[in-house]
């Protein structure tokens, strides 16, 4: 994913996530988030599948595309 992301001039940003669950914590998209984001690419880890409603409400207030990988 990050190959893609970098192909298209686009600078990926890692977020930190909850070990335990295997989801991003909306604290850590604060702290990643600037004024040059455009988009939240979520990939789901080990077959685990986080949570989406919270990343959906984070992206609508900052008004960020939502890409999910479920690959």
């Amino acid at each position: 994913m990050i190959r893609i992301i970098e192909a298209y001039g686009l600078v990926p940003v890692p977020v930190d996530i909850n070990m335990a669950e295997l989801s991003v914590e909306p604290e850590s998209l604060t702290k990643a988030v600037t004024e040059r984001s455009r988009a939240i690419l979520v990939a789901h880890l080990f077959g685990c599948r986080m949570p989406m409603e919270p990343i959906l409400q984070f992206a609508q207030k900052y008004q960020l595309l939502v890409i999910e990988d479920c690959g």
